[in-house]
Parts: C-alpha cells; structure tokens; sequence
C-alpha cells in the first residue's frame, strides 16, 4: 500500500471524481482507492 498526493493543480478535478470526501491540497489517497489500471509504474535507475 501506499499513498498519493492530490496533484495542487488538480484538487478540483479529483474532487469531483471523489465527492465524499473534501480534498484540500495536502490530502492523501490510499492505492487501494485505484485502479491497477490507473497507476502507472516508474522505475528509478
């Protein structure tokens, strides 16, 4: 598990695809709460 961070120039984007809940810049979002098709994966070398 692990947790995003509501992107500062979004807030009001995933606040209406998350309306139960009031988003404020410094929200956190559980993985859980995605789907596996919505992550995408980054490698750091």
């Amino acid at each position: 598990m692990a947790l995003f961070s509501v992107p500062k120039t979004a807030v009001g984007l995933w606040q209406q695809q998350i309306p139960s809940i009031i988003l404020t810049n410094n929200s956190r979002i559980w993985t859980r709460h995605f789907d596996e098709n919505d992550i995408k994966s980054v490698s750091c070398v």
